[in-house]
């Protein structure tokens, strides 16, 4: 981009980012009322204009649950780019408090938590205690690891006393997707009845520009 424009006079506000001419059909559309001034050029040489608008800015993150998902969809891409990276911002930023708060906590209450427990006679779970009339409540759950080999040799030894190790052991059986993918065709087909590919959820990250 060479250059930029300067807000025109009036209450006119500037839409965010920069606009190639066959985006002003949907930034129309929603902005019927607005002043396009020339900004330049992008760095492959494609004209860009400013779109400059009497109409409220463009919602931020703090409006966003307000809006109707199909009227969020009709907003121009930039926009839609301008708001991932306002919200992944805002995500991460309120991660990092999250984490430094929980910290303070820990800090704070772990002792008194401890040694409520210790009250109890029990090393996990939730107990509940006083701080100048808040009731703080901290729950430490339970994590059980079981180590497979380990449970894989009792399995045999249970087998050989006679007893059914399906009765005391849960055993999930899996298959690496990448061994499977290089097995030849043969042994895959014997696999395949029990073989069911399921979607996660499809995901969308916008990149400004030629990025």
């Amino acid at each position: 981009m060479n250059s930029s424009p300067d807000t025109p006079s009036g209450d006119l506000r500037r839409l965010p980012g920069f606009y190639r001419r066959w985006d002003l059909t949907e930034v129309l559309e929603l902005h019927p009322n607005c002043q396009i001034e020339d900004a330049g050029n992008h760095a492959d040489g494609t004209p860009l204009v400013a779109v400059f608008s009497s109409e409220p800015a463009a919602p931020g993150t703090d409006r966003l649950v307000q809006m109707p998902v199909g009227e969020l969809a009709t907003l121009p891409a930039s926009e839609l780019f301008r708001l991932q990276r306002e919200v992944d911002e805002a995500l991460r930023k309120a991660k990092l408090a999250a984490s430094w708060l929980e910290g303070a906590l820990a800090m704070r209450y772990s002792h008194r938590a401890h040694q409520a427990r210790a009250v109890q006679a029990k090393d996990t779970g939730t107990v509940r205690f006083e701080d100048n009339g808040v009731t703080v409540v901290a729950d430490l759950p339970k994590r059980v690891d079981w180590d497979q080999n380990t449970l894989a040799g009792v399995a045999d030894r249970l087998t050989a006393e006679g007893e059914d190790p399906r009765h005391y052991i849960e055993a999930v059986l899996k298959v690496s997707e990448r061994k499977y993918a290089a097995w030849p065709p043969h042994i895959r087909k014997v696999f395949e009845p029990a073989r069911t590919v399921r979607t996660g959820k499809e995901t969308f990250q916008l990149i400004a520009g030629d990025a």
